[in-house]
């Protein structure tokens, strides 16, 4: 038997007082995961936008030397 079916089946032996515990801490577990994503690294990173010229990447050290690349 998977995870969800023995959640299931536990929640089927709930009341309705009960339920709305479990919906509760559910809620605040999911509120909880989403605030540890936006703060991981990874997450910061990808919102990262780099507004520059399309040869940026390959001509780097002409704009930040004013070099030229070979």
């Amino acid at each position: 038997m998977n995870t969800k079916a023995l959640i299931d089946e536990e929640i089927a032996t709930l009341d309705a007082k009960e339920l709305n515990i479990v919906y509760q801490m559910l809620k605040k577990f999911r509120q909880e995961r989403q605030l540890e994503k936006k703060s991981s690294v990874m997450f910061q990173l990808q919102q990262i936008q780099v507004d520059g010229p399309e040869d940026w990447a390959r001509n780097l050290d002409q704009y930040l030397h004013g070099e030229q690349s070979e």
